[in-house]
């Protein structure tokens, strides 16, 4: 109904406006975090391949364009009637049946979680893998870094499954790489080699990027990516050495972390399990910083452990270790490096396989190398253990490496404090020196350390150390010239006189038993004893002699009954092989024949001058000897009587004092 005459129409007010639009947006900001919330939580699914991400886009802008289709088609809809009630049910249904097949599809698409690895790996074949090389290389036939990353992608998403010791450390060293299918390792391996190395270098860094993110962001499984990367060590272990100081930069950003920490050491000590020099730069490079953190230290050491005995089995390789590398590894062994006792230990028992690397398998050529960082490391401020470790060692140089002692005379004056130390223990160890040490090379350079020593004195310098080294280098001099005492001649002579001496006083008796020697052992009990001894001795020798007699012919008949053929076979190959050579050489016996005569005259005419003189000098000779018998008899004709007079005293003087 209208009005004449005029109305006011009132504006909402202000407030309840506001109300109204504030309550919308905070329907809306709900909404929306909701959906945040439910996003993160189920995470966003990880495609099978790379390719798979511009299919998904695809897919998108199609099902944009069917909602607009359905948003224009809803419009249409809602100007038409409604449909009566019974058609409102049936389109109920039919949404229902929707909402169902979307459900399955999902669950679906979703990977299936195995709880064996085995299983999850096995489920991997050669067709699937090669369809989908071959699809990617189709659309991207000139990248091959797409193509590594859309394998490991696809193994990642095929092996869902999370172990529980990511770093299998109870397993052999190929696991899990071991599981994989021969035909598909093979194809892996292919892919390898059809990339350039700088190629395998980034896709390495993608893996180690993978896993970092997987396991920081995402809590994905990263099995494949581990897979991929074991495969790439073990195959190709120079990459990981190309990449090392890469690798050695995502540890440093990521050692607060041990679980991702571990996983990239882990990624880069693959690598070293087929290559001993590869294994342990990459020990020294990457893990032996981290090695007295808690967190790493067993890893660190099982890891070294694990290379030296995978190469133990095999040949151990030439300069597996250098110069630098041993004294890193010197300066951790001997010094607080933060390691628990018990794996203290565990690397005390690997320092001597690491030395024996290191030292090489000629230390007589290469000990001179080692010698002047030996010296060097010598402080008196230094523990006990390092100070006997590096004193042993610049013995072993000394010992192996005469050149050791040339470095040693230029090194003297510049290492005076040093050089009293092994000076002194070698004056303490001289007489435990092995037999091998060259005395006399030890000994001139002693004189020249003397003469060294002297100069510096006159000359007024004030070296540190000098007169540290002048006592001990001047004992070992006296020490080296003195002679011993002889005591091993002097035994020798002792026991050929005492023998002398039993046998004569047998010879004046007439038999042991009436002779002096005899009546006291008798007396003293030790006759009895040996008695005793020998009666013990010949019942064992008795029994011994019964067992030869009886076995011999049998284990001889055994021997022969085996033997006999192998034996046969051999003289029946002797009488081919001489026959053969008999006939071989029957010219040259007939040349012989022939000749042989007529070379043994022409060899006397050679030689006839030469026996003629041969004959002067042997008559000379002659005349000589007879001339020095004749001396010699015309001596003992002289002095024989006063000789046999002083030893016919000595001898009653013994038959009085002594044979009593």
């Amino acid at each position: 109904m209208s009005n004449d005459g005029w109305e006011f129409v009132g504006k909402k007010s202000k407030q309840g406006a506001a109300k109204g639009s504030k309550h919308k947006l905070q329907n809306g900001s709900l909404k929306a975090g909701k959906s945040v919330e439910s996003k993160i939580q189920t995470g966003i699914e990880e495609s099978e391949t790379i390719f798979k991400v511009f299919l998904e886009e695809e897919r998108r802008n199609e099902e944009r364009r069917k909602n607009q289709q359905l948003k224009q088609q809803s419009k249409a809809d809602s100007k038409a009637p409604k449909p009566p009630a019974n058609d409102k049910k049936t389109a109920g249904k039919e949404n229902v049946a929707k909402n169902k097949k979307k459900k399955s599809l999902n669950s679906s698409q979703n990977p299936i979680v195995f709880k064996k690895l085995d299983d999850a790996i096995r489920q991997i074949n050669l067709a699937d893998l090669r369809s989908i090389m071959e699809e990617v290389k189709t659309r991207f036939p000139e990248s091959p870094l797409i193509w590594l990353k859309d394998l490991a992608s696809y193994l990642n998403q095929k092996l869902s499954f999370e172990p529980e010791d990511p770093l299998f450390s109870e397993n052999p060293s190929n696991y899990p790489l071991c599981l994989l299918p021969t035909d598909v390792l093979k194809h892996i391996s292919k892919l390898f080699n059809e990339c350039t190395k700088p190629t395998l270098q980034l896709f390495q860094d993608h893996c180690f990027q993978e896993i970092i993110n997987h396991m920081t962001r995402s809590k994905l499984p990263t099995l494949g990516y581990r897979l991929m990367l074991q495969a790439l060590g073990q195959l190709q272990p120079e990459i990981t050495i190309k990449n090392l100081q890469r690798i050695s930069l995502t540890r440093t950003s990521y050692q607060n972390r041990p679980p991702v920490c571990l996983s990239i050491l882990w990624g880069a000590s693959q690598s070293g399990y087929k290559n001993l020099s590869y294994g342990l730069k990459i020990w020294l490079e990457l893990i032996l910083p981290v090695t007295g953190m808690k967190a790493y230290s067993k890893y660190a050491i099982e890891t070294l452990e694990r290379f030296l005995s995978e190469h133990r089995k095999k040949n151990s390789e030439e300069n597996a270790l250098g110069i630098r590398e041993f004294f890193s590894i010197l300066d951790f062994a001997f010094t607080d490096n933060g390691l628990p006792p018990n794996l203290q230990k565990r690397f005390q028992t690997l320092y001597p396989q690491l030395k024996q690397l290191a030292f090489g398998e000629n230390p007589s050529q290469n000990m001179k190398n080692f010698f002047p960082s030996f010296l060097l490391r010598l402080n008196p401020q230094i523990s006990n253990n390092l100070k006997t470790e590096i004193l042993q060692n610049l013995e072993y140089c000394l010992a192996q490496d005469i050149h050791c002692f040339s470095v040693w005379r230029q090194l003297y004056t510049k290492h005076l404090p040093q050089s009293s130390l092994l000076l002194a223990y070698l004056l303490e160890n001289l007489n435990n020196l092995s037999p091998r040490f060259p005395r006399k090379l030890l000994k001139d350079t002693l004189l020249t350390f003397k003469i060294t020593n002297e100069e510096t004195v006159v000359s007024n310098k004030h070296e540190p150390g000098l007169n540290e080294c002048r006592k001990p280098c001047e004992e070992l001099l006296t020490k080296m010239s003195s002679r011993s005492f002889p005591w091993k001649k002097i035994l020798s002579l002792l026991l050929v006189f005492a023998l002398g001496l039993v046998a004569y006083d047998c010879h004046l008796h007439g038999s042991f038993e009436k002779s002096i020697t005899g009546k006291y052992l008798k007396d003293s009990g030790v006759e009895a004893s040996v008695q005793k001894s020998w009666s013990r001795a010949r019942v064992y020798l008795v029994k011994g002699w019964e067992y030869l007699r009886k076995n011999v012919p049998i284990y001889y008949e055994l021997l022969k009954r085996n033997c006999s053929p192998y034996v046969e076979y051999c003289y029946e190959q002797l009488i081919v092989v001489f026959n053969y050579l008999w006939d071989l050489t029957s010219d040259l016996r007939l040349w012989l024949d022939r000749n042989g005569p007529i070379f043994m005259e022409n060899a006397k005419v050679v030689f006839k001058d030469g026996v003629s003189k041969i004959d002067q000098l042997l008559s000379l000779v002659y005349g000589y000897l007879l001339k020095l018998l004749t001396f010699a008899q015309q001596l003992l004709k002289d002095y024989l009587p006063i000789i046999m007079n002083n030893l016919t005293i000595a001898w009653t003087w013994l038959l009085e004092n002594v044979f009593v």
